[in-house]
């Protein structure tokens, strides 16, 4: 045969433990999910900034009466207080990454709410906040792929 050939040898023990080191870091993925429940806190208080859905549409407008009730940033939506935004936290461990709020208000926002809904009327129009658009998908991914590159990396 001509030409150029190259034997290498590994030592499969070594290997073996290398390899065994780098899925156990990779099992263990609370790191990573922290990592992407502080992004998410990002996007989604810049969500609330710009007024907008994940998809980039914006948030229905306020009605007048609203506008009237309000004490403060009358003519900002879902932001009266900021107590809505503030309430948006998330819980991250090695199998997860929950992200979004616990308060009723939360739920009815984002969905939206009818006038036979108790205490009623909570005729509210849906304003979608907590969600992934194709940018965050795009940043979670290079996210995950920089964890599973550190871990290779050590």
């Amino acid at each position: 045969m001509s030409g150029v050939k190259l034997n290498i040898n590994f030592d499969s023990k070594q290997i073996a433990r290398e390899l065994n080191q780098i899925v156990d870091s990779v099992q263990d993925r609370t790191a990573l999910h922290r990592d992407i429940g502080e992004y998410m806190q990002l996007s989604t208080a810049e969500r609330f900034a710009k007024e907008q859905a994940p998809d980039g549409t914006p948030w229905a407008p306020l009605k007048e009466s609203t506008k009237a009730r309000k004490t403060k940033n009358r003519n900002s939506i879902l932001r009266e207080n900021d107590f809505l935004r503030d309430t948006l936290a998330y819980d991250a461990d090695s199998s997860a990454m929950e992200f979004g709020s616990n308060r009723v208000q939360a739920a009815l926002m984002q969905w939206g709410g009818t006038d036979d809904m108790a205490p009623g009327p909570a005729a509210v129009e849906p304003r979608e906040f907590v969600g992934v658009n194709n940018d965050d998908v795009d940043e979670i991914m290079i996210r995950a792929d920089d964890f599973a590159m550190s871990a290779v990396r050590h």
